[in-house]
């Protein structure tokens, strides 16, 4: 598996055999947690590009050593952010309205 982006939106992999597409299945859950919130405290809040909120968590992803282009991929499809507190998590495109 040479795609190290599966946080993106459109990440496809091919894998030539079981044991690769399991391996990429298990990197992905070490790498992922669920986290538990209450509903009242959930904000839909728009980010765009340029904006201070993009500033301030590339620059917390870069200081905690994620990627920030997931920032970037998140104002590419939804530009949306879940906004817990004074917590932002990204949104997927599965949290918008079906056409």
């Amino acid at each position: 598996m040479g795609e190290t982006r599966v946080f993106a939106d459109g990440y496809r992999g091919v894998f030539q055999n079981q044991e690769d597409f399991l391996a990429c299945l298990n990197s992905i859950g070490r790498n992922s947690f669920w986290e538990r919130k209450t509903s009242k405290n959930l904000r839909l809040v728009a980010i765009t590009s340029g904006s201070k909120v993009e500033e301030e968590l590339k620059q917390m992803y870069a200081d905690e050593g994620l990627d920030e282009d997931i920032i970037t991929d998140t104002i590419i499809n939804t530009g949306l952010l879940l906004k817990i507190r004074n917590q932002y998590y990204c949104c997927y495109p599965s949290i918008l309205p079906e056409n």
